[in-house]
This record gives C-alpha cells, structure tokens and sequence, in this order.
C-alpha cells in the first residue's frame, strides 16, 4: 500500500505529464502483480465511482475522533485535501498499525454494502483506529472517488511498453477492454497473447515515401503505386465476427470518434482489414481535412454540416476473409479491393485513384505536376473560413537594390510576382490581389483564403 500512496503524492506533486510517467513506471518496475493491475484500474480511472459526500466522511470522523468541525476545517484550509487531513488526525505514527495490501483494500470495499452508510460508517471508524496512513488515506481516496493522476493515455501506453517490452496496440487494446484487477493479476492479464481481443489490433501499415524524398527513373517507377496521401495519418479499418474497428498509425483506437462508419461491420465481408485514409468530402471533393484531425483526441463528437460527407479513401486490402493477403502482388489485392467496394450499398468507401505512367515524357510531367498542387494542399487542409500565411524574398527587390547578403541557406525559395502568378494560374487560383509597401528588405508575404490571395511586397 505504501508504494500506491507514495505514486499518489508524488504524480501530485510532479511538474509534467512526462516526469508522472516516470514515476508511474518506478511504481510498475516495484509492486507485486497483484497490486499493478489494480493500479492501472485505477490510473486509467475505471474505478471513480464516488460512495459517500465529503459532509457524511467528515460527520463520521467528527464521531471518531472527537474533534470540533472549526478544528477540522482549520487543518483542511493547511492541507487543502480531505482525505490527506483524516489521514493526518488519525496520527497513526507513534503505532504498530496494520497495512492492507491495495487489493485486499479493493476487496474490501467490493464486499461492503456501500449504499448503507452505517456498514460504510463501521468499517471508516475501524480502519481509521487500527491501520496505517497509508491504508486510511488510500481507504478514504476510493470511498469519495478522489483519484485524479491526469496521466494522458499516449503517455501511460509509452511507458506501459517501456515496462512490458510490448507493442502499443496490443496494450492500447488491453487498457480499452473492460478488466477487473481484483481478480486476476498484471502479468496473466498483459501477457495473454490468446485473447480473442487481439485479433482486432492492426497490421503494421504498408511502407510508402514520398515522391520527392525517392530518386527513382521512369521505369523503376513502374514497380509503385503512385497515389495522393491525403494527411499524414493513415487508418485501418478490421472487421471482427460482424464488429468493425478503426486504428489509426500512431496506435490510437478511434472506432468511437467515427460512428458514421458503423453500418460498414454487416457489409463488409467479416475477416478483412483495409488501410487507407479518412477524408472529408464536399460535391465529391476532398476538402477540410482539419475536420479529421479536430476529432482525433477528443472525447466528444461535432457533428459536421450537411453539405460535408465523411468517407474512407481504401489504398489496399491486406488480409480478406480471414486470408492474410499481404503478400499478393499489388495488382491482385486491388482487384479484390475492386470487388470489395463494388459489392457495397452504401457509399462509405471509394479506392484512393492511382496515376499511370508508362513513359518517361509522362513521368517527368506528372513529377512537375505534383509540385505544383502545392496550393491545392493548403486550400483542402484549411477552414473554410482558414488563412494560410508565407513569406519569402522579393527576388526583384533583391537584385535591384543588391540584397545579397540576405542569400543564405535558410531562404529556401526567391520569387518573383511572375512567378507567383504563374503558380496561381496553375492552381485555378485566378482571384488574388497585390499590394506595394516601400521597405528595404523586399519580402513577399501571401495571406491565401479558399479562393482569394492577397500579395503584399514589404
């Protein structure tokens, strides 16, 4: 129990999320099995369940211990917890006291009619007098539901897997099933690999780079499959016995965030996992990516406008029917994923379009093509009401009045009004304004709306 109560004050105590990692992680490395899946329970905060006021506790303690309520309300002004206060007052130092273990306390309470006050009243008289601070003060922790670490869960599963050696999906699944830590113990329940639970953990996510990070001839090009990446986060959706989960790459479970996908476990064929994208449509456009990212991470859903359709944007399929698919060729699983989408009802799921190349004339235009829908990046990740700001040299500016000194490794590009532009015009991007203020640095700054850029030459 000790060790519970020392995690408690010091992950209080602690100055970042990070440092109440590593204490939580010193906690795992030294308390028993038992007591460490409890414990977890209690971290991830599935046991707040609160069973008595702080007036009924403190009337209790009133009975006890003889005090006056101005005495006691002194002592918790200094110590600004109740339960820390109790602790206190029970003055259990100068004693041979007897210390429960958490789960014997957990036990305990699980037995215990908590609805009659005057059974909860008895047992808080009882372990007040005979056991140790630590035992009063965790005791009186669990009867007001007052266990707060606010440990994130991306920290808690970091430091779970620097504990247990163990990947962060198959522990993101373990912590999000219902477990009771009072009847089996950390290990038996972490390390069962057997669990029908984790056949819903994702694949490893296909390998993909970036066009412009891979030097790569025309022909070699042929061996890829080239096609748009829509954010920087991909997701697996896996259809488990008719239940459907979504995975994103970062090992973060988002089933819950996007309930539109739902009606998808009774049609996809059962035993398929597909990768791809979630993505925001408007009159079958890609736009709003921010709407995806503003869900991921947060408890509660904002419906989006009428106008907007969520779907997701299939790139492979790579286990179908229960067949790990993986190593098919490309041309194979997506003619089964082909099939797949073909057979749906609903329109919840389209195949990310490819681009075929099959000389080295086209090759070259579509690499250029590609640098060029720049602006159409930022016009589908911005708001509708979204700014998107740059800022670089005025190469007009520059070799007029001789600027050179401004050259240096940091400027990645010097533009002219020409070149700009030509880039808008490329873009569709035919409604922009300039605008000319003296300076002698000669800076080109762009605010880009939807449709609208602003030029202003400082």
């Amino acid at each position: 129990m000790k060790l519970f109560y020392n995690l408690i004050l010091n992950t209080k105590k602690a100055l970042s999320v990070e440092e109440k990692g590593m204490i939580l992680l010193q906690y795992l490395k030294m308390a028993n099995s038992k007591d460490k899946l409890f414990a977890l329970e209690l971290v991830i905060g599935k046991r707040q369940k609160r069973f008595v006021t702080n007036g009924e506790i403190k009337e209790w303690l009133f009975e006890v211990a003889n005090l006056p309520d101005w005495l006691l309300e002194k002592c918790l002004e200094v110590s600004g917890d109740l339960a820390e206060t109790i602790t206190l007052l029970a003055n259990p130092e100068n004693e041979e006291r007897e210390n429960l273990s958490l789960v014997e306390m957990g036990k305990l309470i699980e037995t215990i009619d908590t609805k009659d006050k005057i059974v909860l009243n008895f047992h808080f008289q009882k372990i007040w007098k005979n056991n140790s601070k630590e035992t009063i003060f965790v005791f009186c922790k669990l009867l007001l539901g007052g266990l707060n670490f606010s440990i994130p869960n991306i920290v808690l599963l970091k430091v779970l897997s620097d504990y247990t050696r163990l990947s962060i999906a198959h522990l993101t699944q373990k912590i999000e099933q219902s477990f009771d830590g009072l009847s089996v113990d950390f290990d038996s329940f972490i390390y069962d690999f057997n669990s029908k639970k984790n056949r819903e953990e994702p694949y490893p996510f296909s390998h993909y780079s970036l066009l412009e990070k891979i030097n790569i001839n025309w022909e070699e090009c042929k061996k890829y499959r080239i096609e748009k990446a829509w954010q920087k986060e991909r997701v697996q959706v896996i259809i488990r016995d008719h239940s459907i989960i979504l995975w994103t790459e970062s090992n973060e479970l988002i089933t819950n965030l996007f309930l539109e996908f739902k009606g998808l476990k009774n049609e996809l064929p059962s035993e398929t996992v597909l990768e791809g994208y979630i993505v925001v449509l408007k009159a079958e456009k890609v736009c709003q990516i921010d709407i995806i990212k503003e869900r991921i991470g947060k408890s509660k859903i904002n419906p989006i406008p009428n106008e907007l359709s969520i779907i997701f944007m299939a790139t492979d399929v790579l286990e179908f029917e229960g067949t790990d698919i993986r190593f098919q060729s490309m041309d194979e699983r997506m003619a089964i994923l082909q099939k797949i989408v073909d057979s749906l009802d609903s329109h919840l799921i389209n195949i990310n379009p490819s681009y075929e190349i099959g000389t080295e004339k086209e090759w070259l235009n579509f690499f250029e093509k590609s640098k060029n829908d720049f602006l159409e990046g930022f016009s589908i990740l911005m708001k509708s009401n979204g700014v998107a700001t740059f800022e670089f040299p005025h190469l007009l500016n520059l070799l007029k009045s001789k600027q050179f000194d401004t050259a240096y490794h940091e400027h990645y590009s010097y533009l002219s009004l020409t070149a700009l532009v030509n880039v808008f015009r490329r873009n569709k991007k035919n409604q922009y304004a300039t605008k000319c203020e003296r300076n002698f640095c000669g800076i080109f700054w762009l605010f880009g709306k939807k449709e609208v850029f602003t030029i202003a030459i400082f």
